[in-house]
């Protein structure tokens, strides 16, 4: 098993998630390399990746678990950064005996976004704030829902507005959330330049980077 840690940024970030594995699909064939497939009556390359990106937020923090043996990872990350477009670019890959537990177990993702200027460090109480609520439209209508328990932090450093937020049950609409911030600091942003930045396993006491994560996995000190 390789997986292969990836970008997903410019113009490919509009690009949905199904369409997305596609076109990484037929990427990973171009490679030429013999790659494990399912079993059952509808078999298909085993290519599984992690949360899926929200539509028109860019990322340098995705990762692409691949059923391919016989090979490096430097060598299936070599072949397959010849034969992607260049917003999925590879920046690692790493060998496992098995496929982790990734998708299971990475429980807050991390998201930046540049705002221009520096913000007030009370901003940061959002994640602490039972009251604070977001709004977007979904299907024509309005949907407000509450940010705690789903924030796990916020963090100012000059002009960079960082937020870790939930997965699954948990999840938040970043972009709802980071637009909110910037419309009552009056400022106006590109919500395209929101870029997912890390993605951790939280235990309640310290947040594991999954690069951590998958260099434990190797070691057979995590599964």
């Amino acid at each position: 098993m390789i997986v292969v840690k990836h970008k997903k940024i410019g113009d490919i970030s509009y690009v949905s998630h199904i369409d997305t594995m596609r076109i990484l699909q037929r990427a990973v064939r171009r490679t030429g390399l013999k790659v494990n497939y399912s079993g059952g009556y509808n078999p298909h390359m085993e290519l599984y990746p992690t949360h899926p990106l929200p539509l028109g937020i860019q990322s340098v923090a995705e990762y692409l678990m691949v059923g391919a043996d016989g090979i490096s990872a430097d060598d299936f990350l070599e072949l397959y950064n010849k034969n992607a477009p260049r917003g999925l670019v590879g920046t690692e890959a790493i060998e496992l005996a098995a496929k982790p537990k990734l998708v299971a177990s990475v429980n807050v993702i991390e998201y930046s976004l540049d705002i221009g200027r520096a913000l007030d460090k009370s901003i940061e109480n959002i994640a602490d704030d039972k009251d604070y609520h977001i709004e977007y439209t979904r299907k024509g209508e309005v949907v407000r829902k509450n940010t705690y328990g789903k924030v796990f932090y916020i963090k100012t450093d000059g002009g960079i507005l960082t937020a870790g937020v939930g997965t699954g049950e948990n999840s938040i609409r970043i972009d709802a959330l980071f637009k909110k911030i910037a419309d009552e600091s009056d400022i106006y942003v590109c919500l395209n330049d929101i870029m997912r930045v890390n993605q951790y396993i939280y235990d309640g006491k310290e947040y594991v980077n999954a690069d951590i994560y998958l260099k434990e996995c190797k070691k057979g000190l995590r599964r």
